[in-house]
């Protein structure tokens, strides 16, 4: 089983380079889902646009996380 600092440090950063090499092999796909969803599903302004892609960030933030965070979204 993982500890929760493994999970902290190794998750993320894994995460991230499958999503850098998801993108690098994808040509364009990845993207064209997201503007697809957007204007399907998305604000009429296109807002919620760039916050849909920018994963990269998201991932930033996870690890930043505490172990007490990942301890709380594991138990559910």
């Amino acid at each position: 089983m993982w500890t929760t600092l493994e999970l902290k440090l190794w998750m993320p950063l894994r995460i991230s380079v499958q999503l850098r090499s998801t993108l690098e092999s994808s040509k364009g796909g990845h993207f064209s889902e997201n503007v697809i969803t957007d204007v399907l599903y998305g604000a009429e302004d296109g807002s919620e646009l760039h916050p849909s892609m920018d994963k990269i960030t998201m991932y930033n933030i996870l690890r930043t996380w505490t172990s007490s965070q990942w301890a709380v979204l594991l138990s559910k």
